[in-house]
């Protein structure tokens, strides 16, 4: 390995945090907002702007949402420099933890490339039946393995992680392979491929994330019109009977083994009914009166 090769400055690739938590921390914010709107709402905008005026606690009110607002806003669309990355060099792949997994003690790990070096593996780990976390894999001609557990990348989706793999492969000139390694309790190891889903499996899965909102959403409509009991009744038995025979059909158009108990109903329908409630109660009671 040359002085040249070892001093190289390395390219650094950022890892994308996951969907789910910028979901997640837009969805914190909006409520955030929506709360913070509650006080100019209910006293009027014209009490509203004269309170701002000669009450202080107004403003003590508003500054106590200004840097939960801020944080998760900040979760949300963190800047580049404060998420995982890789820096890929020819002759190492180091891969260094985002700001907030750094204040928790956890360090950077990196692998060496050598000139016998032959291919690197992006390995998603199964054990058991369970996800283990995503090993980097690096294979030297006579067959030997080096790895490192990637803990950053864990939540890597299988299209974003193939994006990476390009990445690392254009900069150290060795291919990178996506696999999926199943290991049994008996000490054998299976391969597969780990490729991203197809088109329709995506769009099932946004549908299904969806279904977790009926019972917010239909509770929140519901709060605002403020029905009769049998109507809101009948609305939120509506709202879960769709719920369950649209994750019956999903089971069925991908292959899922997935299957729905009568027990598994009950807790759905328990669980279901108790966010229902809430949202009818909570939105009734931050609009009533207007």
């Amino acid at each position: 390995m040359t002085d040249q090769a070892q001093h190289e400055a390395p390219t650094i690739l950022v890892i994308p945090q996951p969907a789910v938590r910028q979901a997640i921390a837009m969805t914190t914010v909006a409520i955030f907002l929506a709360l913070f709107a509650i006080l100019p709402y209910k006293l009027g905008f014209e009490r509203f702007f004269e309170s701002l005026a000669y009450f202080s606690a107004t403003w003590l009110v508003m500054c106590m949402f200004a840097p939960a607002i801020a944080f998760f806003a900040w979760l949300a669309f963190p800047p580049r420099g404060s998420l995982p990355r890789l820096e890929v060099s020819r002759s190492r792949i180091r891969v260094v933890p985002g700001l907030i997994a750094r204040r928790f003690a956890e360090t950077a790990v990196e692998i060496n490339l050598y000139p016998t070096s032959r291919d690197i593996l992006l390995c998603h780990s199964v054990w058991k039946g369970l996800g283990d976390g995503l090993r980097l894999v690096v294979r030297d001609g006579d067959g030997t393995e080096r790895q490192i557990r990637a803990t950053s990348m864990d939540y890597l989706t299988a299209r974003k992680a193939q994006k990476l793999a390009q990445g690392i492969s254009d900069i150290t000139g060795l291919p990178v392979q996506l696999l999926t390694r199943i290991r049994q309790a008996d000490g054998r190891v299976q391969e597969i491929s780990w490729n991203p889903p197809s088109g329709w499996t995506r769009v099932f899965r946004g549908a299904a994330l969806a279904t977790g909102a009926a019972p917010f959403v239909g509770g929140a409509i519901v709060g605002i019109l403020w029905p009769s009991p049998a109507v809101m009744l009948a609305v939120g038995l509506g709202l879960w009977l769709s719920q369950m025979s649209f994750l019956v059909l999903l089971a069925r158009c991908t292959g899922s083994k997935a299957k729905f108990p009568t027990l598994y109903s009950l807790t759905t329908v328990f669980t279901f009914a108790a966010t229902y409630a809430v949202a009818v109660v909570v939105v009734h009671f931050m609009f009533k009166g207007r």
